[in-house]
């Protein structure tokens, strides 16, 4: 009997090159925003309490609502249902309680527009809800004019 030559052992790459590719696409949808990504026209309403975010955290996910209704990632316009879908999927790769929303409504928007991305949010079991405001002092005047 003679001796057998090694069996070749090879893997295959496709799952590992689809898992990167995954991550790469919810990378890009949660990527950090650079205030070039933020919305210019945007005045956020006014916060006596509120605590400067020092950190943000990777998979923060940020979605702005513009004074006329509109929903925002990024500086790219969405619909509720497009909406829905990123957070459907962003809380398939993170989970439901490791995902934060920082929610950028402007202080004229309508109260249903920013409750539909709440609603949105716990449909999917998100609950680290955030909103942004501006920073006023205590010492500053309820109808202080806004910076």
């Amino acid at each position: 009997m003679g001796k057998r030559a090694p069996a070749e052992v090879s893997m295959d790459m496709t799952p590992m090159i689809d898992v990167v590719f995954q991550l790469m696409i919810f990378f890009l949808v949660t990527i950090n925003m650079d205030q070039e990504q933020l919305l210019k026209d945007l005045v956020l309403p006014p916060s006596y309490y509120s605590k400067e975010q020092k950190t943000k955290d990777p998979f923060q996910l940020t979605i702005q609502v513009s004074e006329d209704g509109k929903y925002y990632l990024g500086n790219q316009p969405v619909n509720i249902q497009r909406l829905r879908v990123v957070l459907k999927d962003a809380v398939r790769r993170v989970g439901a309680p490791n995902l934060p929303v920082l929610i950028r409504g402007d202080k004229d928007a309508r109260h249903k527009a920013i409750r539909d991305v709440m609603d949105s949010c716990s449909e999917f079991g998100i609950y680290k809800i955030r909103f942004a405001g501006l920073k006023r002092s205590a010492g500053e005047p309820p109808g202080a004019p806004t910076p």
